[in-house]
């Protein structure tokens, strides 16, 4: 095969969206993909191109990759990730999804809550109200709960979490 310029930029590009997509779903950072990890990546792609995302294909897939690091995911079970259909883990899927890098206080925090309301309709996840890091969801036995999802706002190190306030 001969290589040509042309063929090295597709290359380096590939290999540039291959990184990305690897940073952004190894939530273990293991440097693989886990069969959860996997899936969540799949979901992602089958539901972008299947029009379930707010784009199309796998251009923003790969945008949506360098946005930043796999976030934290502090008291989450990897085994229930793929599996539990519990608010939290609805929750816990949308949110692994989406890093934290950019959230710097509770206004960013909230916005980025805000952008992932149609996620979490897809996902059946009944977000009534967002203020701040927090969510207000009807819990599956019918109770209003003030969940704080993001831990650390402000301090450096934000993570993904599932403090239930009503409690």
């Amino acid at each position: 095969m001969v290589t040509t310029p042309a063929s090295l930029d597709s290359n380096q590009a590939v290999n540039s969206v291959v990184q990305s997509l690897l940073r952004r779903f190894d939530t273990n950072g293991d440097k693989q993909l886990n069969v959860d990890e996997f899936s969540s990546l799949l979901s992602r792609v089958l539901g972008e191109v299947g029009g379930g995302g707010s784009s199309t294909g796998l251009g923003s897939l790969a945008m949506a990759a360098k946005a930043g690091r796999a976030p934290e995911m502090a008291g989450f079970d990897d085994g229930n990730m793929a599996r539990a259909t519990t608010p939290k883990y609805l929750f816990a899927r949308i949110a692994r999804q989406f890093s934290l890098d950019g959230i710097h206080d509770r206004d960013n925090a909230e916005q980025l809550l805000k952008q992932m309301m149609p996620e979490f309709q897809r996902a059946g996840l009944n977000v009534l109200e967002v203020a701040t890091d927090k969510i207000k969801i009807r819990h599956e036995d019918g109770s209003l709960r003030w969940i704080d999802v993001v831990r650390g706002v402000g301090g450096g190190n934000p993570a993904w979490q599932w403090l239930d306030e009503t409690t």
